[in-house]
């Protein structure tokens, strides 16, 4: 899911609660000014630590595009951007 509502340089990272998908953001995922992203963040079972591993692969993903993000999170999803934000200051805004 992407969006673009023309406020260049800001960015929008939506992360969901379980057992949700990225959908849950349909409703408002064109308000947010700028791009947004909503990454499929459902834990791998068994995993230690789904958290930390999935806030690893979105920090992997936002160097890849040498981006920060504003970082909104929900539920488990809500989780994730203190993880991000604790490993990667580099690409977390907000």
């Amino acid at each position: 899911m992407s969006a673009d509502t023309g406020k260049p340089g800001q960015r929008w990272l939506l992360l969901h609660g379980t057992p949700l998908r990225p959908w849950v953001w349909s409703a408002v995922s064109s308000h947010p000014p700028g791009e947004v992203w909503a990454p499929d963040v459902t834990p791998a079972p068994h995993t230690a630590g789904p958290q930390r591993h999935l806030a690893e692969r979105i920090i992997a993903q936002a160097r890849q595009r040498d981006e920060r993000w504003n970082v909104v999170g929900h539920s488990f999803g809500g989780q994730i951007p203190l993880e991000m934000a604790c490993a990667a200051p580099d690409v977390v805004d907000s």
